[in-house]
């Protein structure tokens, strides 16, 4: 998964793109006010850049069958006596986290195909909101698919599992608290059903 995410430079050397795809996102910030404007200007440097991005994702396919069948498993649960019952591991739930950012990953690329086209075709120096969206929720998925199977790689080589500091959940600013709000966590799941 990680190898899938890599761009290779001219220079041969391997790299994650995490600091462009940051500064692209702090540089054209989306918030529901953006919503009601047709096009955004951006800087021509920039959509080249983004273009190349989307080139280097277009096609990449990310299999799910192996991680699903982790997760089904037992490997990364522990008993706990004092609760008489499993507990996930931390590596568990990023591992969960993986799982979904796959799946919405292949998603985000089925919506893009006539966005990547359009930007990297076009001469323009403006985009379309509902392709910078798009586009910024692609490479949000692409940075937390790599922050998480970097992290679960460290915790099999024997490193303790940090949960990475994760891409927003919508590139659209002003709606990530309130997504990030109404998200069950595995902690309210567990006390609903009364463990």
């Amino acid at each position: 998964v990680v190898a899938l995410t890599l761009i290779r430079r001219n220079d041969r050397s391997v790299v994650f793109p995490l600091n462009a795809i940051t500064s692209f996102s702090e540089k054209y910030p989306i918030t529901t006010t953006h919503l009601k404007t047709e096009d955004v200007a951006i800087d021509r440097k920039d959509r080249n850049l983004v273009a190349m991005l989307l080139i280097h994702l277009s096609g990449k396919r990310l299999h799910t069958r192996i991680l699903g069948s982790l997760l089904d498993s037992d490997t990364f649960l522990e008993y706990d006596l004092s609760l008489g019952a499993f507990r996930e591991l931390p590596v568990y739930q990023g591992m969960s986290q993986l799982h979904e950012e796959i799946r919405s990953f292949a998603r985000s690329q089925e919506g893009l195909n006539f966005s990547q086209t359009a930007i990297y075709l076009s001469r323009n120096t403006t985009i379309r909101i509902a392709d910078l969206i798009a586009i910024q929720n692609l490479l949000d998925r692409a940075a937390n698919i790599f922050l998480l199977a970097t992290a679960v790689i460290q915790y099999l080589k024997g490193s303790a599992f940090e949960m990475p500091l994760l891409r927003p959940s919508t590139p659209i600013t002003d709606q990530v608290e309130a997504l990030d709000e109404e998200r069950v966590t595995a902690d309210e799941a567990a006390r609903y059903v009364g463990l």
